[in-house]
């Protein structure tokens, strides 16, 4: 005969199992629930450039930050845009940007001032303002910062006559724009010198780039009722000289709903961005998104003579997945499992290299 355990051990087993499932769905949810921690401190703001933005090659210095120090801070865990750790600047307070997206326009007059390069960007004045700037040094010829713009103005706010603003303003050698120190803006859409904003992308202007989250929310991660895909502002620059680097964010027209621009950690860099300007030819293949698999469809135009690869890129320019094929093998092939974003294809053959854009929505 077995013996039995006690009804009391085996009630404590039974308790502590049910603790341990409790901790465990509560640990999951920590680390996949979108976490944002405030700056306190403007110091702490300056040093979350240092910790969170840079990598590659890039020497930064003279960091300042104008401001309501809680405007800006940090997050980490899905925020279900396309990256899941970085620093977040806002035109009210970065803790607002926390889902679940409950309200149509939350926001924050934090008191802060504006800026002038931001209100001529909204064709307006500008209020609350957050503004990141420093010096850098680059060590190679491009630079690149990966990022994702959400607002509370959306929807009721596109096409009024109250538009929040941002803009990553480069100024430096060889440059010459309309803004402050001749700066220009590299906060635009791909190819064109269209500036991101709520009225130049949404349901009915570049859809292709935007993310509705209001009626019906699509992503309760995030507070914002609207987002752009993953984008990235890049510039070509001078290596071993100085430029100056301003990222900035302000209500415009009044002081009510937030905006908030999201910087992937790490993004600000000078790598993998020279290999994704070759002079190009005509391409020897043509791409298809597969909505099914998050994927794209890649055809070669003709039969595989001579072993190439094929390299696909973030937006930020980091390698994240390629693709050799043989002479007489298959010229059709997949890159599947991909998040919302812009992405770059290279083929490397023997002929030299080819490269194209697609947008994966």
């Amino acid at each position: 005969m077995k013996n039995r355990l006690p009804y009391y051990v085996v009630k404590i087993k039974a308790i502590s199992l049910v603790l341990i499932l409790l901790f465990s769905i509560q640990l999951k949810s920590q680390i996949t629930s979108l976490s944002v921690t405030e700056n306190s401190t403007a110091d702490e703001a300056v040093q979350m450039v240092h910790d969170m933005l840079v990598s590659g090659g890039i020497q930064i210095f003279n960091v300042q930050f104008t401001g309501y120090p809680q405007s800006g801070g940090v997050f980490f865990g899905d925020a279900g845009i396309g990256f899941s750790s970085g620093i977040i600047l806002t035109s009210g307070r970065a803790g607002l940007a926390k889902g679940p997206n409950t309200s149509p326009g939350a926001g924050n007059n934090n008191g802060a001032g504006g800026d002038v390069d931001l209100s001529v960007l909204a064709d307006d004045v500008t209020y609350d303002a957050c503004v990141l700037e420093f010096d850098f040094i680059p060590s190679t010829e491009n630079i690149s910062l990966t990022f994702v713009f959400g607002s509370e103005e959306y929807p009721e706010g596109v096409n009024a006559n109250w538009n929040d603003a941002f803009g990553i303003f480069l100024s430096g050698p060889g440059i010459e724009g309309p803004f402050s120190q001749g700066a220009i803006n590299l906060a635009v859409l791909p190819d064109t010198d269209i500036p991101v904003s709520v009225n130049t992308v949404n349901s009915d202007s570049n859809a292709v780039f935007f993310v509705s989250n209001w009626n019906p929310v699509e992503n309760n991660n995030i507070q914002y009722d609207g987002y752009t895909v993953v984008l990235t502002a890049q510039a070509p620059v001078e290596p071993l000289l100085t430029y100056h680097l301003k990222i900035a964010i302000a209500d415009g027209g009044d002081r009510v709903y937030d905006s908030g621009l999201l910087i992937e950690e790490g993004s600000f860099t000078d790598e993998g961005l020279t290999k994704l300007n070759p002079k190009m030819a005509e391409l020897p293949f043509y791409v298809i998104q597969d909505q099914t698999v998050n994927g794209i469809e890649i055809r070669l135009t003709d039969l595989v003579v001579d072993p190439l690869e094929f390299h696909l890129y973030d937006a930020s320019g980091r390698e994240i997945s390629s693709h050799r094929i043989g002479s007489s093998q298959q010229n059709t092939f997949r890159f599947t499992g991909l998040k919302r974003g812009v992405y770059s294809i290279v083929l490397d053959c023997r002929h030299g290299s080819y490269a194209t854009k697609v947008l994966v929505n």
